[in-house]
């Protein structure tokens, strides 16, 4: 007769997951939306933005104009809905969030540059533990929604809104690693355990073809 699978297994397993996970967000969205910008030719389409699996998914890359948002968010409630809207106010940045999922092994991020993801397998807003992930583009002819993602400063202020909420995060640290280091230090990263905290994710060093780095900003909640 079968018997359930130890704490051990089903430890291993998570972690399998996650690092299955994080290998989709470091390489297929960059793959994906630098074959999106080739196949666009000089247009605006999004390049590569960070960490996601190969998607054959297309669609418009026109930046989103209305970014839904809860009419009068409360400040800091420690609510458990998935994010909505996330801004960066000290860079202009304000986008509208999308749940992200993982299906055998490929994640779809937003066909629109302009719009983020985030990881539904990742901690959501006021969890007591745990990470969320929110993934975005960088375009390098610009109109990604983390173009700007490598100047956020410590001490910035970050705010994601949820249904009829808003948290906010303050920026501990700014990174850029290759996507050796990045694989390397993923199930750290976008850890589900631990300390609460916002990460944001998005590609860098465009190198004339594709991006050869990721940025990643850890923010804690105010």
């Amino acid at each position: 007769m079968p018997t359930a699978p130890d704490a051990r297994t089903r430890r291993r397993r998570s972690a399998r997951a996650l690092l299955a996970a994080a290998a989709a967000l470091a390489g297929a969205v960059c793959l994906t939306w630098s074959l999106l910008s080739t196949a666009a030719g000089d247009s605006s389409d999004p390049d590569t933005a960070e960490r996601g699996t190969p998607s054959a998914a297309g669609g418009t890359t026109t930046p989103a104009t209305d970014v839904p948002v809860a009419a009068s968010p409360e400040e800091a409630p420690r609510g458990k809905a998935r994010p909505r809207a996330l801004r960066v106010p000290s860079l202009g940045v304000s986008a509208s969030v999308d749940p992200m999922t993982v299906h055998d092994g490929v994640l779809t991020p937003p066909s629109d540059a302009a719009r983020l993801g985030w990881w539904d397998e990742s901690a959501r807003p006021g969890s007591a533990h745990g990470r969320v992930v929110v993934a975005g583009h960088s375009v390098h002819e610009g109109n990604g929604a983390f173009d700007v993602l490598g100047a956020v400063a410590p001490g910035d202020q970050i705010q994601v809104d949820t249904q009829g909420a808003r948290m906010v995060y303050e920026a501990e640290r700014v990174a850029t690693y290759d996507k050796a280091e990045f694989a390397a230090r993923a199930s750290r990263i976008m850890r589900r355990t631990g300390a609460p905290r916002l990460v944001l994710i998005t590609c860098a060093d465009w190198d004339g073809t594709g991006f050869a780095s990721n940025t990643v900003v850890v923010a804690r909640p105010e």
